[in-house]
């Protein structure tokens, strides 16, 4: 198993036993937190991933995020991840998995969209971008930086899962490209966000690579 510290509170055994409805609550209230800012919690609660032998975790009990606009995000006992949540292409920019600044969000993330979590209840819930941006605000939260959140929100919007929400149509950028092409771009994304310091919001990277999308789909 691996030890993880993350955000509080009220947690139980760590069993995987999905009967026992064990959970941990995140409560980000939206007057104690702006998009920039991480939350400072009084203390943190260790949780026991239990390792698979496919090399994924399965998360022992259930996590609930509220982010800052007070929407909830449940991770259900079970969720598998491998620790990032991030396109495995783009890996080498973070410097590997099972990082405590963003492991929190990755297993949120994994639930919503990770293909090994297809039959859990949250898979597939929520828009694409909204479970994009869920990651971000998480990452923020437990105490990412704002430009590594930014570089690791561009990854999983570049190359990660998109999917159809209520018939809205979507495209998934790396079923249409080469790898090499998506690195590239993932370069160009990464140091644009840098350049752009703390003073980056998310509306100013969804801004621009909606205009960095059209132009690649276009030309490639």
């Amino acid at each position: 198993m691996l030890t993880i510290a993350i955000l509080t509170i009220n947690i139980s055994s760590c069993e995987l036993n999905p009967s026992k409805k064990q959970k941990l609550n995140i409560d980000v209230k939206p007057d104690s937190i702006i998009e920039d800012q991480p939350f400072n919690p009084s203390h943190t609660t260790l949780i026991d991933l239990i390792k698979r032998e496919d090399g994924y975790f399965n998360v022992p009990v259930e996590i609930n995020y509220r982010d800052p606009e007070g929407k909830i995000w449940i991770a259900p006992v079970g969720t598998i991840t491998d620790g990032a949540s991030i396109p495995s292409l783009f890996e080498s920019f973070f410097g590997g998995k099972l990082n405590k600044d963003f492991l929190f969000a990755a297993i949120l993330h994994d639930a919503y969209c990770a293909i090994a979590n297809e039959n859990a209840t949250s898979y597939h819930t929520e828009r694409w971008e909204d479970t994009h941006h869920m990651f971000y605000k998480a990452c923020i939260n437990n105490g990412t930086d704002i430009t590594t959140a930014g570089i690791m929100y561009a990854a999983v919007r570049l190359g990660g899962p998109r999917w159809p929400f209520q018939n809205e149509p979507y495209i998934n950028i790396y079923e249409k490209v080469e790898d090499s092409i998506l690195i590239k771009e993932m370069k160009e994304c990464k140091d644009w966000i840098i350049s752009k310091g703390d003073t980056l919001k998310l509306k100013h990277i969804d801004e621009w690579m909606d205009e960095r999308e059209k132009i690649f789909l276009k030309e490639n």
